[in-house]
């Protein structure tokens, strides 16, 4: 009788214990997942070091012809970086591709009109 109890209070401290861990372990991950970056800060001219005193490293660098390079910042974030000075700053990639689906839009459409 005496070793189902002592079992019994193990399991539910071991639940307790592993409840906790799971929980810490998610609020880790939404905290390093929340973590978007200030792009407010980011102004055109800027040099490399500058932005990564502002709002750290990006998480990849993306090199392109030309001299230019995008950084990313997460998924949905960009700095647009030309000779290690930054040139234009995407701080909603989607929204910007929305943007420029919509316009390229309106403009077929008004090429068809003027037709």
């Amino acid at each position: 009788m005496r070793l189902k109890y002592i079992c019994g209070i193990i399991n539910k401290n071991y639940t307790n214990i592993k409840n906790v861990i799971a929980l810490l372990a998610f609020v880790v991950l939404i905290v390093s997942c929340s973590g978007k970056k200030d792009l407010t800060q980011i102004k055109a001219g800027m040099t490399e070091t500058e932005v990564v005193q502002k709002i750290g490293e990006p998480s990849n660098k993306v090199p392109m012809p030309m001299g230019i390079t995008w950084w990313k910042y997460g998924d949905n974030s960009m700095v647009v970086m030309e000779n290690g000075t930054v040139s234009n700053v995407v701080p909603d990639i989607k929204k910007s591709e929305e943007d420029m689906e919509k316009a390229m839009k309106d403009l077929d459409k008004a090429t068809q009109d003027s037709k």
